[in-house]
């Protein structure tokens, strides 16, 4: 029998046959390939290798999206995760892959591109991309609902080798929304109808 502690948060997010799971401090990116069958990824935290003394905070929330074989990224999928923990660190991942079988090279596991400190405590997260809200807009936004029931919007990295916009993913964030200091449970995002560029924001709280 096998107890865990009450505090342990178990989570999980998918984007088609791909998902990310979570318990208590520990991220794993399950991808499927062609034959069916899945890879495992583990979403490291920086704090592994520089303090393994120091305590790892459990994880609040995850989210992934991915972008699959469109020819700018050279016949390659694109996944993007995100992991928010209790310590209001929000790390950002991506892991490039293939449809054709082959592992994504990340046997050792993945460090974030981006890490950065949000302004509360995560509970909900969801990928939206900039596109849905204008059609000639480019790249990703990660919405993130709080424990003090606001949405904040923060910049996702766009590649995984560069630094096209790293410095402005660990420092640029909006406010959208705020609830009355209620913790939202949900956060989703919907298109309006048949528009292409007109999307709501729906929260839950508790």
């Amino acid at each position: 029998i096998i107890i865990f502690q009450s505090e342990m948060k178990q989570l999980i997010a998918t984007w088609g046959q791909h998902l990310v799971v979570a318990l208590d401090h520990l991220a794993v990116l399950l991808i499927q390939k062609g034959d069916g069958s899945y890879e495992k990824v583990e979403l490291l935290n920086e704090i592994k290798h520089a303090d393994q003394k120091q305590k790892i905070s459990s994880i609040h929330a995850v989210a992934i999206t991915c972008i699959p074989n469109e020819q700018e990224n050279g016949g390659k999928v694109i996944i993007r995760c995100a992991v928010a923990r209790a310590d209001k660190i929000l790390s950002m991942y991506v892991v490039e892959t293939s449809d054709n079988g082959e592992d994504s090279r990340c046997k050792d596991g993945v460090a974030p591109v981006v890490s950065r400190t949000t302004y509360k405590k995560v509970s909900s997260m969801v990928y939206v991309s900039l596109s849905d809200v204008d059609a000639a807009a480019d790249g990703w936004c990660l919405l993130c609902g709080d424990h003090a029931g606001d949405v904040n919007a923060y910049p996702v990295p766009l590649a995984s080798n560069g630094n096209d916009n790293y410095e402005k993913c660990k420092t640029v964030s909006k406010l959208l929304l705020g609830h009355t200091a209620s913790i939202l449970s949900r956060v989703k995002v919907v298109r309006n109808g048949s528009a292409t560029n007109s999307i709501s924001l729906l929260t839950s709280d508790r």
